[in-house]
């Protein structure tokens, strides 16, 4: 699994644990991935001949499934937070280093959410933790992930289907549309609608050129009406689709 693409499907739990220097743990196919944060000393983890040592400027990440030892080398305190993951691998990936205080916003937070939790408040606690991989996951040059990615790769894969709605990225993800509209806006200037629409213009652009037919075109990049299409296309480009063929 890339980096950049983590799909969250369930919160398990978030606590705080304490491991006493010279403890040892050993963990047989781990039933969770775990995002832990030590707020003081230091842990080590060590599976086949590898091993990744965690402390307050190491967090870490280790992956449902995975099978190895946890040996405290200090007296040592996590935030812990137990998640699933849609994809996972035989991996532990250390992380950023995130600001202490509002790691411990978000746990305070997520752990009011769980408190009797329905459907509103799990997508709260699916919200704080997409928040903290966007902060703490590193990405394949060595940035931090956005929690977009997914998203944008399903907009990628999903653009031509008419149907494609701001509920459907919203529940894919499980964050409320609110909250996916801001991320948008945010990290990208423009809303989920307005995304949309540019990846399907500018693949409708492409196609034109090729000289296919405008009708086929529209149906190709998720638009049932020709005429909704040929609108949003002029709005787009400043010029229909039938004259923009007609000067290549």
């Amino acid at each position: 699994m890339e980096h950049n693409s983590f799909v969250i499907t369930e919160f398990v739990s978030a606590s705080e644990p304490i491991n006493h220097c010279g403890t040892r743990l050993q963990m047989k196919e781990r039933e969770s991935s775990a995002l832990i944060f030590p707020k003081y000393g230091r842990l080590e983890f060590t599976w086949e001949t590898q091993a990744v040592t965690a402390d307050s400027d190491q967090p870490v990440l280790i992956y449902e499934g995975m099978s190895y030892t946890n040996t405290c080398i200090e007296d040592a305190q996590s935030l812990m937070f137990n998640i699933r993951l849609q994809n996972n691998k035989a991996d532990i990936l250390r992380l950023q280093p995130v600001n202490r205080e509002r790691l411990k916003w978000i746990y305070d937070e997520i752990t009011v959410l769980n408190v009797n939790p329905s459907a509103k408040k799990q997508s709260g606690i699916f919200e704080k933790l997409y928040q903290l991989l966007g902060e703490c996951l590193p990405g394949e040059d060595g940035d931090t992930t956005s929690p977009l990615s997914p998203i944008l790769e399903m907009i990628e894969k999903s653009y031509h289907k008419s149907s494609l709605t701001l509920d459907d990225l919203a529940k894919s993800c499980s964050m409320s549309k609110s909250y996916l509209h801001k991320l948008f806006v945010k990290e990208l200037g423009m809303t989920p609608f307005q995304y949309i629409t540019e990846t399907r213009m500018k693949q409708a652009k492409i196609l034109i050129t090729e000289m296919l037919p405008v009708r086929d075109v529209a149906y190709m990049v998720g638009y049932s009406d020709i005429y909704q299409f040929s609108r949003a296309f002029k709005r787009f480009y400043s010029i229909s689709p039938t004259k923009m063929r007609a000067t290549k």
